[in-house]
């Protein structure tokens, strides 16, 4: 899941380093990039989030659990979060903006801003700390807080809940594919 999310960190610090010595044109990038430093400024020793987080072990790892029969191979997750962390961000960025235009309540941004945190917590759980009971929590919590925020925003801004219908789709198959690792790893 937050394959998608560091790719998108990992450009915004790139846009932000300082081989131009420009601030790059998206505040959020900016302010991204004063917390993490371009690639090429970084030094060249492994880092404690690296070893968190190594995708060896991790892939090692995943590779050796029990799955369910209905497992897609692991190449279709990078693509298919690709594409839904485009829909994510462009229909959870309108909601945030309508709040801050004093358009939409803060109860109605409240579940998005759970389920992104949700989200992002879920690979570091699950393939850092290799914790499948933590990750069927974590997972329930983004399913929850999607529907709490579908369901939220129907009667103000349908497209938004529509929209996300591909995301609600693929973490209600998350969820019932994590709650069988989980299960079968037990």
């Amino acid at each position: 899941m937050f394959g998608g999310f560091a790719g998108v960190l990992a450009l915004a610090s790139y846009l932000g380093s300082s081989r131009t010595g420009a601030r790059p044109a998206c505040a959020l990038c900016y302010k991204i990039s004063t917390v993490i430093p371009a690639q090429d400024s970084m030094p060249h020793k492994t880092t404690y989030l690296e070893k968190f987080m190594d995708s060896t072990s991790s892939a090692q790892w995943y590779a050796q659990l029990t799955k369910p029969f209905f497992a897609p191979p692991a190449f279709l997750f990078g693509p298919v979060w690709s594409v839904l962390y485009v829909i994510i961000a462009i229909s959870f960025g309108y909601v945030l903006v309508q709040y801050l235009k004093r358009r939409l309540p803060f109860g109605l941004l409240l579940p998005f801003i759970l389920n992104l945190v949700f989200n992002a917590a879920y690979t570091p759980i699950q393939f850092g700390l290799k914790n499948n009971l933590l990750a069927s929590a974590d997972i329930l919590l983004v399913l929850g807080t999607l529907v709490w925020a579908l369901a939220a925003i129907w009667r103000r801004t349908r497209w938004v809940a529509y929209v996300n219908i591909p995301y609600l789709l693929w973490v209600a198959f998350a969820t019932v594919l994590q709650l069988s690792i989980t299960w079968l790893n037990r």
